[in-house]
């Protein structure tokens, strides 16, 4: 017989093992659906609140990019809380007040000198901050800016402005002349 002939006789055979070897590999976490590993991560909106006289031109938490003004899909945190639990946030904070107004972008000069300025004006943050305790469920992160640059964050499913709401500090609040050390 020539080797011709014998592989193709055991090819079908070959291939039909490797098929049923595949679909047979996706069973074996068949067992596993449904179950919850412990330390179980969710998605939580992310919204961002600017209590500042300064803009907060861009932000993220755990490397989660947020918005100030609207929310944002998703910042990922443990499903139950623990002790302990601090969020890394990172954020740019612009002086508008010491920019010139921007030039149109046909202006490529001047528009190039304006971005140097954006630049100039912005200084770049960061601060490890607690999250306090949730119970059952998180209905977002929000995170909200406060002079000298104090940051802080709640998980309450209240709204902003809401009695309940844990943080109502008032916006466009003015920079002290000295800020308390940290």
């Amino acid at each position: 017989m020539s080797p011709k002939i014998t592989f193709w006789r055991i090819f079908p055979k070959l291939v039909s093992l490797l098929i049923i070897s595949f679909f047979l590999s996706g069973c074996a976490n068949a067992g596993s659906w449904g179950t919850k590993p412990e330390n179980s991560i969710l998605g939580a909106g992310l919204q961002g609140y600017n209590h500042t006289q300064y803009s907060i031109t861009a932000f993220s938490i755990n490397e989660g990019y947020g918005s100030i003004g609207g929310t944002v899909c998703c910042v990922m945190i443990p499903e139950k809380w623990r002790p302990n639990l601090i969020a890394h946030i990172q954020w740019e904070k612009l002086d508008k007040s010491k920019i010139s107004p921007a030039p149109d972008f046909d202006q490529v000069e001047a528009y190039n000198r304006w971005e140097k300025e954006l630049d100039r004006y912005t200084t770049y943050h960061e601060a490890w901050v607690p999250i306090p305790q949730y119970d059952k469920e998180v209905c977002g992160v929000d995170v909200h800016f406060l002079p000298c640059d104090e940051v802080k964050i709640t998980t309450s499913c209240y709204s902003y402005g809401d009695p309940e709401y844990p943080i109502n500090e008032p916006h466009n609040l003015k920079e002290p002349a000295v800020c308390p050390q940290k």
